[in-house]
């Protein structure tokens, strides 16, 4: 019935999050509490025709892939056929080779709609 926004002074835990200020209004306990974060995922160049692969939460980032030679998404949708739509795509495949190997990790990522 009414919406709040506000942000976190440190990662969430079960059942408590601390906000950098305090919300305007109070809510009854129980309340359902909706988190949405702002993630950005990136290739950093690393020279030598190396990347990372990062990871961006709200701002904060961190690798999760070293010596990343060369990444490729694919989108799809329902159907099966490549999309291009966001709103349209049910699936990312990822592709990723590493340094000093010739066959690529591929990994399917079904996204909710």
């Amino acid at each position: 019935t009414r919406c709040l926004q506000g942000r976190l002074a440190r990662n969430g835990r079960r059942g408590e999050l601390t906000l950098l200020t305090r919300l305007e209004a109070g809510f009854p306990q129980g309340s359902l509490v909706l988190l949405v974060n702002h993630v950005r995922y990136y290739l950093r160049s690393e020279g030598k025709g190396l990347s990372r692969l990062m990871r961006m939460v709200d701002g904060g980032a961190s690798t999760l892939v070293d010596e990343v030679a060369n990444l490729r998404l694919s989108y799809f949708g329902s159907e099966g056929r490549p999309a291009l739509d966001p709103a349209t795509i049910a699936e990312v495949v990822i592709d990723l080779t590493l340094k000093g190997e010739r066959i690529p990790i591929r990994r399917v990522i079904s996204v909710r709609m």
